[in-house]
């Protein structure tokens, strides 16, 4: 009889010391910051609008010419997403209505295309980000003294800045600033001129994740 209330007794010491002991463990720590990340993970698409300002440069002598214009276009990319750390492909396409007049020429650009690169850091539902990328630009002049005209397509290097924003988890909205600078083209008019351009464009984007 003795014997039976020891045992007794020493299991529900053992059941009671576990117990205190599962509650004395620590918590389970969530992986709020998997969850952060893995929402910016994955392929994208969307649109994308906003504003020009060009410089087209040429050693012909006469002042530089500033024109701006609007832009409407379209991206795809994909993140990748390391912890709180994102980093991205993107390419993009855009469409420009830039066009201006002087008293010597006229000059026009109606469309661009590139690929970027991109990293930015997720604060949860925002992200700032840096870009830099490599594109091709159209460009046109035309000698108004001559009256000829050639066109030809530029190359450039990009550099911007950024911020994202979740709207839903598959919609975000971004805005941006870019600075571009194109290589020198031979235009051929009533002589043969160098010419490239130098862009800033602030646009903004909404895009669906997939």
């Amino acid at each position: 009889m003795q014997n039976g209330l020891a045992i007794a007794s020493l299991l529900l010491l053992s059941s009671t010391g576990l117990s205190a002991a599962a509650d004395l463990s620590p918590p389970i720590i969530g992986n709020d910051s998997v969850e952060t990340t893995s929402s910016w993970q994955g392929a994208y698409a969307g649109v994308q609008g906003g504003w020009a300002w060009v410089t087209a440069h040429d050693n012909s002598g006469f002042p530089n010419t500033d024109v701006d214009g609007g832009s409407i276009g379209a991206f795809i990319g994909y993140n990748q997403t390391f912890e709180q750390l994102v980093f991205g492909m993107e390419l993009d396409a855009s469409y420009f209505n830039i066009e201006k007049t002087t008293s010597s020429s006229t000059i026009r650009s109606n469309w661009s295309a590139g690929l970027s690169g991109r990293i930015g850091y997720a604060f949860d539902t925002f992200m700032p980000y840096a870009r830099v990328g490599l594109g091709l630009q159209d460009g046109y002049m035309k000698g108004l003294g001559s009256g000829r005209s050639d066109s030809n397509i530029h190359a450039y290097g990009e550099f911007g800045l950024g911020l994202e924003m979740k709207l839903t988890d598959n919609t975000s909205l971004r805005g941006e600033v870019l600075r571009r600078a194109s290589d020198k083209q031979t235009y051929q008019l009533n002589n043969d001129y160098e010419g490239h351009f130098d862009n800033t464009l602030g646009r903004v984007g909404l895009s669906y994740q997939f």
